[in-house]
């Protein structure tokens, strides 16, 4: 078991290490629009010192994890003579944070969540199979998830503190089952529900595998004392990180009414009918994350997993049914709001791999391998049937140790080593760079609005009032298609393309966006380097 436990560990380092690389390359950009609202109120709680959160569309521990976060990230930034007050913090959001320490330091602290949840998956496995290597398939399953991997981290979500939560109250009652007294049965499990709530709101639905655990394997008279105490457990851990739900009930009720609001109306370009086709989607959305190939082993772990013990397995799959039955009577379909579900199916992946093994080795090795390798045969088939049900992801899996480099910081590296002092250098605001290094340098920087730029003589028109030497950073421009705006994004790069400046250097990535509030939301944009007199 310490083997196992090891190696757990080691899946638990390399996963924090990937996902300290992958912020590291993203600095010092944010790249999801969503992460201001948690960012914003969390550094003016700092700046201000009120614990207020100010809104409650978002519960408060998130906001106040990330306070923490970004308390620990100023020290460190003072450390490095960087700050020196509180209102040095600046800005944590788009077009990029003033001071990197303190925002990276709210990344990476998210991105422990993420590990826990990696570990906590492991122990929803063990508990449910009692296999010690269950401590490590599991997830290692989850490890090869591209979507866990993207919002472990990408930016600073509630989703996936809320999935870490939810995974460690899962596994708290399923220990709880093994040990039947008030403390795993019901305490731990309560406050880890409670807790998962104050992440978000609909992840309260945790609470239904507790109680059910409570239910199933307490005494009959105790059982409503039990569950009753749960609850009541579960909501103290809620209001004690979201305390400003009763301090300001108002303020809380209209949160929770803009959410219910939203959900039920519909967000653009991620909306449809309630009903079959939701399950359909969030089917999809698993499909595409662990491979159709999954799916199916899963099927074979349920089943496998439910006849040889019903009660736990039933466990573990109540929170993915009631949590998609919540769903599918929405309008709003976000792949986000299934993350939690993604360790548990991890854990039927597993249980599935095992069951086809067992199979295999029943069937097959026992009865045509000769006795001499029968045991070294029979020991390959787990890590065969893992492959074979993971192919896609394990295909997949090395792009997580490729980071992709942030073409706003090779652009602005490449004009220090390129481009000499006495040029003018003309940034389009909508491209969001930061331009201190530049200023810093000395560098002649002309910040220009590229969106009324579309006509030939407007973009000619930059290299005024110099003769000399003037360099463009061009971008490629895109829209969003919920959106008006494609023949705009096409009218202006048709007219960056018919001013004849020449391509000293490009950087890849994505168009910006024409029609979205933020024109480069997720980082890398494409940009080019032009020169556009000499």
């Amino acid at each position: 078991m310490i083997g196992w436990l090891l190696v757990l560990l080691l899946i638990c380092a390399v996963s924090f290490w990937l996902r300290n690389q992958h912020i590291d390359g993203s600095l010092p950009y944010p790249t999801h629009p969503d992460e201001g609202a948690v960012m914003k109120p969390a550094a003016n709680i700092l700046k201000t010192g009120h614990y207020h959160p100010g809104r409650f569309i978002y519960p408060s521990l998130p906001i106040y994890l990330a306070a923490g976060g970004l308390g620990v990230g100023f020290v460190r930034a003072a450390a490095k003579l960087e700050v020196q007050t509180v209102e040095d913090i600046g800005n944590v959001s788009y077009p990029y944070y003033s001071v990197p320490t303190i925002a990276e330091t709210a990344r990476r602290l998210f991105a422990v969540f993420s590990v826990v949840a990696l570990a906590a998956t492991g122990a929803v496995s063990f508990c449910l199979l009692q296999r010690p290597g269950a401590l490590v398939l599991a997830p290692l399953i989850l490890t090869l998830s591209p979507f866990f991997f993207l919002m472990s981290w990408r930016y600073v979500n509630v989703d996936i503190v809320g999935t870490c939560f939810v995974a460690l109250a899962v596994a708290a009652a399923l220990r709880g089952t093994h040990r039947p007294g008030l403390r795993w049965l019901v305490v731990v499990p309560a406050i880890c529900a409670g807790l998962a709530a104050g992440s978000k709101y609909i992840y309260c639905l945790v609470l239904v595998p507790v109680c059910l655990s409570i239910w199933l394997f307490s005494e009959r008279g105790r059982r409503l004392d039990r569950v009753a105490a749960a609850v009541l457990i579960a909501g103290v851990a809620f209001v004690a990180t979201s305390p400003y739900t009763v301090l300001d009930l108002p303020a809380f009720l209209g949160g929770l009414a803009y959410d219910a609001y939203h959900y039920a109306s519909g967000h653009p370009g991620y909306e449809d009918d309630p009903g079959l086709g939701k399950l359909i989607y969030y089917g999809n959305v698993l499909a595409k994350d662990f491979g159709v190939i999954a799916l199916g082993v899963a099927l074979v772990g349920l089943v496998t997993s439910a006849m040889s013990d019903w009660r736990r397995t039933l466990i573990l799959v109540s929170f993915p049914l009631v949590l998609l039955a919540l769903l599918a009577s929405q309008r709003v379909e976000f792949p986000r709001n299934i993350l939690p579900i993604f360790p548990l199916f991890a854990v039927l992946v597993a249980a599935g791999v095992y069951g086809i093994a067992a199979v295999v080795n029943r069937h097959v090795v026992d009865r045509w391998v000769p006795g001499a390798t029968r045991r070294l045969v029979g020991t390959v088939v787990v890590p065969l049937a893992f492959v074979g049900a993971m192919a896609g992801p394990c295909i997949a899996f090395p792009d997580q140790f490729r980071v992709p480099p942030e073409s706003r910081v090779e652009a602005v590296s490449w004009i220090e080593d390129n481009v000499p002092l006495d040029w003018a250098v003309v940034v389009p605001n909508e491209l969001g760079l930061d331009v201190r290094r530049l200023n810093s340098r000395g560098y002649d920087i002309r910040m220009n609005d590229f969106k009324s730029l579309d006509s030939i003589g407007a973009i000619k028109a930059l290299a005024k009032p110099t003769d000399g030497p003037v360099v463009v950073l061009v971008p490629r421009w895109g829209f969003d298609p919920r959106f008006p705006g494609e023949e705009q994004a096409a009218a202006l790069n048709e007219a960056v393309d018919g001013a004849g400046m020449k391509v000293l250097q490009s950087f890849g990535g994505r168009n910006l966006k024409f029609n979205y509030p933020v024109a480069a939301p997720t980082g890398r944009p494409a940009v080019e380097i032009r020169l556009l007199n000499s």
